[in-house]
């Protein structure tokens, strides 16, 4: 059924070349847990390490329908966050939010994943390479979706946009700093409350629908999405998670983690002492990453770029804290005596813009 990806509702429980749509990753909780390769006895001894049992609630996702297919339909996003993360008058870029949200238990409502199947006469015939995009803190996951789409018909490859929605992430907190630490507490959580492994049940679920043998994706995110991505690549296979990520672009982000163990998370590693090691940072450096920053994303009075004070020493603008983010990986490389594996673009023209962006990133992670 379908040319290149009509939006068509799907009935057979299973995804086809040609169409586009969403799917809904339900009860991925329970799904969270099975992916972890540690016992929960290691969890709650990490916690011990730190210092504190954290009791506050999981990062869950239920539901009691299943996964269902839908057709496309109009978003429905009354979010007043712009690309980079801040509720204007409430958080700040981080997304850090210092009231009851912190605590309060997310959303049941299914993940939903709009997506785009290429035809089987597409530029990469056959079994479609897969590419997962995350969206910035607006939420806009099937606007994210409509960018690429033309570049998933164009390519070949099967495109899976994850909404990490407000009513189940209400924060940067939960979102693109991957509900690793408490923005209550300050704590770190358990590791099956964190968010960032989630991008692997995404992945599995579309294998499970699409009857695909990749073995594994590629990943871009922009703005709050490429703050998750670097962390999601640091901290997954750290926290003891498979991560089947093939090559990743982080483009644009409003501020990055340094491996700096002096400083405190979410700009540097300080309290994370229990999850990551020098080891993990070797296996990191060795990933395959671009560092992508728009040449003219220079905006120093950006509406949601972040001006705490440690963000700040990172550099004035996106620009700059890209490059100082790069460079401090190239010295923590020479200190560990590695080299680092990542690359650094600079895309001329372009400012904070992911459409901007978009076709730098697939000659990053498909040329």
């Amino acid at each position: 059924p379908g040319g290149g990806g009509g939006g068509m509702s799907l009935t057979s429980g299973q995804l086809v070349a040609g169409t586009s749509g969403y799917f809904q990753l339900a009860d991925a909780a329970d799904s969270h847990r099975k992916h972890q390769h540690r016992q929960h006895r290691d969890d709650d001894d990490g916690e011990r390490r730190h210092g504190h049992q954290d009791q506050e609630g999981a990062s869950r996702l239920h539901s009691n329908e299943g996964a269902r297919l839908h057709s496309k339909e109009g978003g429905r996003h009354r979010s007043k966050d712009d690309g980079d993360g801040t509720r204007h008058g409430k958080d700040d870029e981080d997304g850090r939010r210092q009231d009851r949200e912190d605590g309060r238990r997310h959303s049941k409502a299914p993940m939903k994943v709009f997506y785009t199947i290429p035809p089987r006469d597409a530029a990469a015939p056959g079994d479609a390479e897969v590419l997962i995009v995350l969206h910035g803190l607006k939420r806009d996951a099937e606007k994210y979706h409509n960018t690429w789409k033309h570049h998933a018909l164009r390519h070949g490859f099967a495109l899976l946009v994850p909404e990490f929605s407000l009513e189940s992430f209400p924060s940067g907190s939960h979102y693109n700093l991957g509900n690793v630490f408490s923005s209550k507490t300050h704590r770190l959580r358990k590791r099956s409350e964190w968010s960032l492994p989630l991008l692997e049940q995404v992945f599995d679920r579309y294998l499970a629908l699409s009857h695909s043998s990749q073995p594994s994706y590629y990943l871009y995110g922009h703005s709050a999405g490429a703050q998750f991505v670097h962390r999601a690549l640091m901290l997954v296979p750290a926290g003891g998670f498979t991560s089947r990520v093939r090559r990743a672009v982080c483009a644009n982000a409003g501020y990055y983690t340094f491996a700096d163990w002096t400083v405190k998370w979410p700009f540097g590693l300080k309290g994370c002492e229990s999850v990551v090691s020098d080891q993990d940072l070797v296996r990191y450096f060795g990933s395959n990453m671009t560092v992508m920053v728009g040449g003219d994303d220079t905006d120093q009075a950006h509406g949601s770029l972040n001006r705490d004070p440690p963000a700040m020493l990172q550099g004035p603008h996106r620009f700059a804290r890209a490059k100082a983010f790069h460079q401090q990986a190239l010295e923590r490389c020479k200190d560990l005596g590695i080299e680092l594996n990542w690359r650094f673009e600079v895309v001329p023209g372009v400012a904070h813009s992911d459409n901007g962006m978009s076709k730098a990133a697939v000659n990053s992670l498909f040329g």
